[in-house]
């Protein structure tokens, strides 16, 4: 490529077509960039609805990247990014799914049924995050 010394230049070498919110992930994740960065961005591109969730698990890929080539440091945040998201999933789960199911229980069936319910609940949660945790890394 011929250069014309009285241009500026600019080669991205990890060129991404994505989520606008992707980029910002990172960049929350290292110190570097103010808060006036941030408000000057969602003055242009306001936060939709689910902003925060959605940067918790971009961060989990950049995380697991950073990990899996720089080494163990990544790993504690990972993990804990994982549980974190696990959790808010389970929560949103029960809410959409197993609360009006313990409602309907406690109209038709007995109470035993809805400790049945919880007991299972855990099991499938515990099962989720020990998956998770034992994942091995290539």
């Amino acid at each position: 490529m011929k250069v014309d010394e009285s241009e500026a230049y600019m080669y991205d070498p990890a060129v991404f077509y994505g989520h606008h919110e992707y980029d910002l992930a990172i960049s929350s994740m290292f110190p570097g960039f103010r808060q006036q960065f941030y408000d000057a961005y969602h003055a242009l591109i306001p936060k939709a609805p689910g902003f925060e969730d959605r940067q918790r698990v971009y961060q989990l890929f950049h995380y697991l990247n950073h990990w899996n080539h720089f080494g163990g440091g990544y790993k504690s945040s990972s993990l804990s990014i994982m549980r974190n998201l696990a959790s808010m999933l389970k929560k949103r789960l029960i809410e959409a799914l197993v609360l009006p199911l313990f409602n309907y229980c406690d109209v038709v069936y007995s109470p035993n049924l809805k400790v049945e319910l919880q007991q299972y609940l855990q099991r499938a949660q515990n099962a989720c995050v020990s998956y998770i945790c034992n994942l091995q890394t290539f």
